[in-house]
């Protein structure tokens, strides 16, 4: 079991029942009943005599069925108890309420598996598959959206229960037919909490119980997160203890310089807390209402925004939280890129080979290139932007910090400004015609993806590859 940090202290499992590990998919259980099955409709549904108005059991309204004013599940007719035991049990839409208003809610691939990556307020995280559902004898949306019974119906409407659905686009409670084929994610109240609990073996008998093992293993997670949630969209900051470190081209670089990230020096930063991620599509739609973005999709980065784009955009994400979120300095960005005090000394953010943490010219298109860099090959391959947070991140649990899109600084931008600059807290030239930006692009080459690769535009330039990353003071 997991503790996300819950205000309510809740637990949840890591895996859905059924399953044995958290990409797998588990069954798929009409609600209220507790196996299987081959077809999912009204006819075959246990608690109805054919059809959504002839329910024999959990009935509010005689316009359904025989009326018993029974609203949430008995643990007899709870799958998660009934397989697992203990304490174990359907959630309830307030449980289910306070993971969607409290949890910061990733897009990623998980093993081939797409599905939402959940972050709890303590940084600790559970992983959603996106399982879809069984209706009759198909199986719809999986790989799309996921489908998760609660345990109570809908009580002017009887004959639909409630539902979490985790889509690309929302993760919030619905209704559905109660005949439907559904998936179920167990919780616990805080009483069992113990440590993450371990799962039994797999087994591929859709009626065979995979219940979490005695057995269990400590999780710890000393890196400080905090989630914040705009208009339904949840993003996360990661606090960047300060220190000192060597801002420029440094040892590692030294065969691809550019006499722009030259010399090296010292700088010494006071705590911070950057983005996760790049600001996504569909948290600045929560904001500003719409995305002209050019690279579509609602988990992609945004890009083609301006400098100054960004700036009405933090305006407004701090007047709907009241907080003071800004663009991070450029010293700020290249320690929280090398891994601030955590850092192993990698060439890119969180690796020496750019595949595992970003995406570049050679491997965001349809298909691997080589050779010499050519816009003829980044426009015939189709290279484009990606999903926030499908590679790996690095030593501070930060994604995408090398690749996908160029990340706006808040720094006037000046080729020798590593000549002249401040040793602490730097904050950029205080005038310039050009605005920084870090971190290379999904159309660039790997040399441009290093740490300590330096851009500049102007504030009103607006390019396909160029997003943002939010910063935040303590």
């Amino acid at each position: 079991m997991i503790d996300l940090g819950l205000p309510s202290g809740t637990l949840w499992a890591c895996c859905n029942v059924g399953a044995s590990r958290p990409e797998e998919y588990g069954g798929y259980y009409a609600w209220g009943e507790t196996e299987e099955k081959s077809y999912y409709n009204w006819n075959t549904y246990k608690w109805s005599v054919g059809d959504h108005d002839t329910l024999t059991k959990y009935c509010t309204d005689s316009k359904f069925g025989t009326v018993d004013s029974k609203e949430t599940l008995s643990f007899s007719d709870d799958v998660a108890r009934v397989k697992w035991g203990g304490n174990w049990r359907i959630p309830t839409r307030a449980e289910k309420e306070e993971l969607c208003t409290n949890c910061g809610w990733i897009r990623i691939t998980k093993n081939g598996v797409n599905g939402r990556k959940v972050v709890g307020p303590n940084g600790n995280s559970i992983f959603l598959p996106a399982v879809g559902y069984r209706f009759k004898e198909e199986l719809i949306d999986a790989g799309d959206r996921g489908y998760y019974w609660l345990n109570s119906i809908i009580k002017m409407e009887p004959d639909y229960a409630s539902i979490l659905v985790s889509s690309l686009l929302f993760y919030k409670p619905f209704c559905e037919r109660r005949c439907v084929g559904y998936s179920v994610r167990p919780v616990s109240p805080q009483s069992m909490k113990t440590t993450r609990s371990t799962t039994s073996s797999a087994s591929s008998s859709p009626t065979t119980t995979n219940k979490p093992s005695t057995s269990s293993t400590t999780t710890s997670y000393s890196l400080s997160k905090q989630t914040f949630t705009v208009n339904g969209v949840s993003f996360t900051m990661v606090r960047v203890e300060g220190g000192t470190f060597t801002m420029g081209a440094t040892e590692e670089q030294v065969s691809h310089l550019w006499d722009k990230e030259k010399p090296a020096h010292q700088v010494t930063l006071s705590t911070f807390s950057i983005g996760e991620t790049e600001v996504s599509q569909e948290l600045w739609e929560a904001v500003m209402e719409s995305t002209p973005s050019y690279f579509k999709g609602p988990e992609h980065p945004m890009e083609s925004v301006s400098w100054d784009d960004c700036q009405d955009f933090i305006q407004q994400l701090n007047a709907a939280t009241g907080k003071s979120f800004r663009l991070p300095t450029e010293a700020e960005w290249e320690f929280a890129a090398r891994g601030g005090n955590r850092s192993r000394g990698y060439k890119y953010a969180g690796s020496n080979n750019l595949d595992e943490v970003g995406w570049y010219w050679e491997n965001s298109g349809d298909s691997r290139q080589s050779g010499e860099w050519s816009s003829d090959k980044l426009t015939s391959n189709h290279c484009q932007t990606h999903p926030v947070a499908q590679k790996q991140s690095n030593e501070l649990g930060l994604y995408d910090m090398s690749g996908n899109v160029w990340e706006w600084c808040s720094d006037w931008y000046d080729f020798n400004y590593h000549s002249s600059s401040s040793q602490t807290n730097p904050k950029g030239p205080t005038s310039g015609y050009f605005r920084v930006s870090r971190g290379g692009s999904c159309d660039g080459p790997a040399n441009r993806c290093y740490s300590s690769s330096r851009a500049g535009g102007s504030s009103g330039l607006r390019r396909g590859h160029l997003g943002l990353r939010l910063a935040l003071s303590e």
